[in-house]
Parts: C-alpha cells; structure tokens; sequence
C-alpha cells in the first residue's frame, strides 16, 4: 500500500510539472485544462491503488491524528505567511491572469527566480478550487508523503512493523514540520521527494532516483546541496540518469531563469544588486565552521532561558578560539546579527532539539553496529549539512530549510528505537507526543488555542497574522476600503518598499475574480518582461508602505 502511494505521489508531481509547462507554452493555463489533467490524475490514482491490501495498524493512530489536525488548520486558515504573502502565492495570482508561468516584471525577484515547483501545485489548487482554500493543503499533503515515505524507507532499512511506525511518529513530531504542515512553504515537498528518492536509491531504482531528484531541485535550490552526496554515496551509477532528468525536468525554468540573468540558478541575490547574497562572500572553512556552530546552536532552544545563554555563551567562545566572529557580515546575512536561540513557535524558525539530539544517538547506535546503508545516509546527510553552511549565509530563519534532512534521518531514528527496549520507546513517544500539543495548538500564525485562536477573527483578519511586527493593518484596511470603492479593476502595484501584496490581491479577486495586477517601476532586470502585461491599463495605482498607499493613474489622452 505505502509503495503504490509512494510511487503515485511522485508521479502525480511529475504530471503537475510537466504539463504546467506543456499548457504553459501555449497559454492554456485555466480551470478547464487543469481539470482535464486532475481527471486523468485521479483516474491513475484509482487504478493504481486498484487490489491494494488496506492495513492499518493501531499504531499509526498518533501519526494519523498529527496529520488531520494539520489538515484541520490548513483549511480553516488562509496562507499568512510573510512569504506566502511576498512570493508563493502573488506568483500564482500573475500566472492564472497571464495563463503561463513565463516571468514577468516584478521589483521582487523571489517571485519569478526561485524554484517553482511548489507553488505550480499551488496554482492547480488555486484554478481547481477557484481560490486559496486548499492552498496550504499541499504542503499539507506533502506532509502525509513523508510521513509514509519515511517509514517505507525504515523498512527497507530492516525496520519491523513497531520501528517502521516509530520512524513515522518521530517525523510526525518534529516542531518544524508540525508548523509547515499547515502552511505554504515547500520543505515538506522537498522532504517527501528527498526521503522518496533515497529510498528507491537503496533499492537500485535508477530512474526513480533520478526522477526525484529532478523534482526536487524544480522545488527549493537547497536540494542541490542535499541531493548531491545522497546520490554519489548510495547509488553512484545513476549519476548520468540524474543528471539527464534534472536538466530535462527542470530545463524550461533554466532556460527562463538564463534569460533573465545569464545563470540557470538566476542570480545571486534577491534584488540582483548583490545587497542581500544568499553564498557567503567567501568560501573556506570559516564560514563552514561558524555556520555549522550556529546553525546547530539555533536547534538547541528552549523555554529556559539560562540553557539558551549556555548554549549562546559556548557558542561565542568556540567563535572566539577559532579567530571567527560570530555575526560577521561576510557569513550573515545582511541587517542580522547572531543571537541565543529560543524556543519560538513559528515556522520559519521553529526548532526540532529533542529530535536532533535523538538522531545523534541514532548515528553513534548504527555506527557501533556497523549498518552500512545507514551509515552511507548519515555520511551523505553530514556532506549536504556541510554543503549547506560552507555555501549559503547564515540567517536567523533557516531552520525550516533542515526540515528534509529532519525528516529523512527520522527513518534511521525508527530503525534503532525498534532495537531498544519498549520503555525507552514509550518514554521518547510521550516526550515527543507532549512536545507536538504546543506546535499544533499555538501555531503563532495559525494558532486553533489561546486568546489570539483562529476562530476569534475572519479569514480577511487571518491574512494579516504574519505582519504584526510591521504594524501595517491599519493602512491595508484603508487601501482595500478605497479600492473597494472604485469600480477600477486594473491595478498597478509598487512593492519596491514593502512586499506583501498578496492580502490586496486575495481580497479583490474574491470580490471582483476580473481583477488584474501588473507591477510598476521595476528598476530590476525583469523590466524588460514590462511589454507582457500590455493588455493591462491601470486606473491605479497601489504602493506599499508609501506615504500615498494608493493614487489614481489619469487617463492617457484620446489620439
């Protein structure tokens, strides 16, 4: 059963990759299309599973209840997150109006140079559904992937029907994904296709193998980084099959992505200015070391205070004995300074300690028993954590990027805890069960507990949950009450200032689905896509964060 599901899911997102680039190409991209492809996806799903020996063990219970009240959150609340708002979601409201996911000129180059594999599920919810309801529910549904990729990989480890259970219920509790589960963010896609892929590697699949990794790296760049040691360790004879399908899988995107910037990757920083650079300035063992140090420090918070100076004083001092600085500028990222780690509960930032500190005993377990395939994953996954630091900046909100190698090494954590005695297995699940109530309840943009709940407030209120440290709402209250005024319904968005548009754009669309957006005064190389949005002439005009939020456009003068 987990195998035909396993298999199914990664087809179907081979299917929503390759023929949102077909219908891409021709300008297709509208409801009665997707709906053809989700019939024929549907159809495959019901033939598939066809003669499928249902069996469900009563301990999948927990992992089964974890993942209806992530699916119970996804759909009470809208996507909020300050990316959903940024990037993920306004890139899927420009495809629909323009029917492909050609770029486009945007001030915000997050919105047509990252990796887009998410958000083209993203946008067949959002054309199936004729909104953003079922928007979180693909990272929601992704999550359900690796939760059941994860155990058929313990399996093919040599973990019993208890440790297969346990690998899923470790990853079903880790902080970091219990928070992403209900939200936009694609770590948990990357996860199930990382965790898929390694466990087709381990049964020789090549072009299964390849197949993953190509989607993989069209979903988050950081999976050229984790993908690439998984590969060369575990099955090294299918680099030539990876290296093939990545290209062809990911070749549209490369091409756009060349023209834009003259790289396949698109450039270096987000404004390409090189203000804000993702790669350290410089590539040695100093930014590995520190990163690493840091990045590690950051899964260690908790609710005690005095434990994180402890951990944030040790820090320091191995920042200090190495000759490093602790915040410096060439290895941070740009505005940001090191701090203790805490315990937060947000996604971004969300820690999973108990569960790291569960997988280092897992490593030194499997190391003394000398389980080869186990220790080729935990070598691979070290690389792509060292791949990881020695390229990319330290930030304060890059803990939700570790969700996949998380996620993955929870399979390695079900086969030793499947070894020891049924105690130490009870022990950890309370410790881990009491853990995830805090993570599913008070959720600081979805919470479903507390005086702050979901259920206090509308789903307009709910788009703004992620932006009470800017302290915006009041101006976004008196733009949409303008714009709902107007009987102008082609809009120009300036988001040079402030990016979060996609409040205005959920809000309008539901009210007036005719609504149109094109982005103005873009100084970035994307102008020169400005002539693909001809067709749309805006009365006016909207600027974030300006000391005008919105101005009237005057009428070009009759010939």
């Amino acid at each position: 059963m987990r195998e035909r599901f396993v298999a199914l899911g990664l087809i179907t997102v081979l299917a929503v990759a390759i023929t949102t680039e077909l219908l891409s190409a021709v300008h297709w991209i509208g409801r009665p299309a997707i709906a053809i492809v989700w019939a024929a996806i549907l159809a495959l799903w019901t033939m598939g599973l066809r003669g499928v020996k249902w069996d469900f063990s009563w301990e999948w219970i927990p992992v089964a209840g974890i993942w209806a009240i992530e699916g119970f959150t996804a759909l009470v609340s809208p996507p909020n997150s300050s990316d959903a708002m940024a990037y993920h979601m306004p890139r899927v409201v420009i495809w629909i109006q323009q029917h492909s996911v050609e770029f486009f000129a945007t001030p915000y180059l997050n919105q047509i140079m990252l990796q887009p594999l998410h958000e083209y599920l993203l946008l067949h919810f959002q054309l199936l559904s004729g909104g953003d309801r079922l928007a979180n529910c693909v990272a929601w549904l992704s999550t359900g992937g690796y939760l059941i990729a994860v155990s058929l990989l313990a399996r093919n480890l040599g973990a019993g029907t208890r440790g297969q259970a346990l690998a899923a219920f470790c990853a079903a509790t880790l902080p970091n994904g219990i928070m992403q589960g209900s939200g936009v963010k694609n770590e948990a896609l990357l996860s199930f296709l990382l965790i898929t892929m390694v466990s087709y590697a381990l049964s020789g699949r090549k072009w299964a193998v390849a197949t993953a990794c190509g989607l993989a790296c069209l979903t988050k760049g950081t999976a050229f980084l984790f993908c690439g040691p998984l590969v060369l360790l575990l099955i090294p004879r299918a680099i030539p099959h990876v290296a093939l399908l990545v290209l062809l899988i990911n070749g549209p995107f490369f091409w756009r992505n060349y023209d834009l910037s003259g790289s396949p990757l698109g450039f270096d920083s987000a404004q390409a200015d090189g203000r804000y650079r993702w790669r350290n300035e410089y590539l040695s063992w100093q930014p590995l070391a520190s990163n690493l140090m840091r990045h590690l420090s950051e899964q260690m918070g908790s609710g005690s205070q005095r434990w994180n100076d402890g951990v944030y004083a040790m820090t320091l001092q191995a920042h200090e004995a190495l000759g490093l600085q602790a915040s410096d500028p060439a290895m941070t990222w740009r505005g940001e300074k090191y701090a203790a780690p805490r315990r937060t509960l947000h996604e971004t930032d969300s820690a999973n300690g108990w569960h790291l500190a569960l997988l280092v005993g897992a490593a030194i377990y499997l190391a003394w028993k000398q389980d080869k395939r186990a220790l080729l994953i935990l070598g691979a996954m070290a690389m792509g954590t060292a791949a990881f630091c020695f390229y990319l900046k330290w930030q304060p909100f890059m803990s939700r990027m570790w969700l996949p190698l998380f996620s993955l090494g929870m399979a390695l954590v079900g086969v030793s805890l499947a070894r020891m005695h049924w105690l130490v297995q009870v022990s950890i699940c309370l410790l881990f069960l009491s853990g995830a109530r805090l993570m599913l309840f008070k959720n600081w943009v979805r919470p479903l507990r507390g005086p702050e709940n979901m259920f206090q407030f509308t789903r307009e209120d709910l788009y703004y949950n992620d932006m009470k440290p800017w302290n915006v709402r009041k101006q976004y209250d008196e733009t949409m009450q303008q714009l709902r005024a107007s009987s102008c319904r082609d809009l120009a968005m300036d988001i040079n200032i402030f990016q979060l548009e996609y409040p205005i754009q959920a809000l309008l669309l539901k009210e007036h689905p005719d609504t149109r957006f094109v982005h103005v005064n873009t100084t970035n190389p994307s102008k020169k896509y400005e002539a693909r949005m001809d067709a749309v002439k805006p009365c006016l005009l909207v600027c974030l964060a300006c000391d005008r939020w919105v101005e009237t456009i005057p009428a070009p003068p009759r010939p």
